[in-house]
């Protein structure tokens, strides 16, 4: 495998992402790459990256293998402002090959595998999406998650789409009527889940990469938030909580 990255601002940026998600990060190279997190059982990140997003792309058999995340992310925030960036993977070892103006550097990082049966990513129908764009995320962390408590409830009719918290300090309440900031893709019955604050706060990050994201509800399944940019596809999923939710 030997890939070469010109737009590593948007590579960094992509990546940074997963700081969010577990400790490791697994990587699998065949047609494009695939990038796949799971944090404690109740998160899930995947990455598709196209080969067109790169400027040089060889993979002529299956690859796969896992790394350090905070380390990887760390290296491409380093890396982040260089002219091009060149990955390869030799013997369970990543080399970074990087070239900044007159400075080259050649750095190796070692790689891991884990248990297949530990990356499964679910299948999953949803009865309810909604297109969101990424402008209402930046209000939600502005105006929501610096007063919520622990837990955010989400409700919608299919009129209407709020989001409902309590603190020790009160309730929150934000409504937003469907038609301008959210539309609705599909919506089969009415929602009403609760979401962590921690996993709301990783959604508003999509803010920063997209200008819209696709928001997904299904009964007794995790919730989706998925979205698009030029030759990458990112999707999450949560286990919603499955108790009420509480007031602190």
């Amino acid at each position: 495998m030997k890939i070469v990255i010109s737009n590593t601002k948007t590579f960094y940026k992509i990546f940074s992402l997963l700081s969010n998600f577990g400790e490791t990060i697994t990587i699998k190279c065949n047609d494009g790459i695939q990038i796949f997190s799971m944090a404690c059982q109740t998160s899930i990140f995947v990455l598709q990256i196209d080969i067109g997003f790169f400027e040089t792309f060889e993979c002529t058999q299956h690859v796969e293998f896992t790394v350090h995340g905070k380390t990887f992310i760390s290296l491409l925030k380093s890396f982040q402002n260089a002219s091009a960036i060149t990955l390869s993977y030799h013997q369970d070892t990543v080399v970074f090959e990087v070239l900044n103006n007159s400075q080259h550097i050649n750095l190796e990082l070692k790689t891991f595998h884990i248990d297949e049966d530990e990356l499964e990513i679910p299948e999953v129908s949803f009865s309810n999406e909604y297109n969101i764009v990424g402008a209402l995320l930046k209000d939600w962390k502005k105006d929501i998650l610096p007063y919520c408590g622990n837990a955010i409830n989400f409700i919608c009719n299919g009129d209407a789409f709020t989001l409902e918290t309590h603190s020790d300090v009160g309730t929150l309440k934000v409504q937003e009527t469907i038609g301008e900031k959210i539309t609705t893709i599909k919506h089969e019955t009415d929602m009403n889940m609760t979401l962590s604050a921690s996993s709301v706060s990783i959604i508003t990050t999509l803010n920063e990469i997209a200008n819209n994201i696709t928001f997904c509800y299904g009964d007794n399944i995790p919730i989706g938030a998925k979205c698009n940019i030029p030759h990458a596809q990112i999707s999450m999923w949560f286990a919603p909580l499955i108790c009420d939710m509480e007031e602190d």
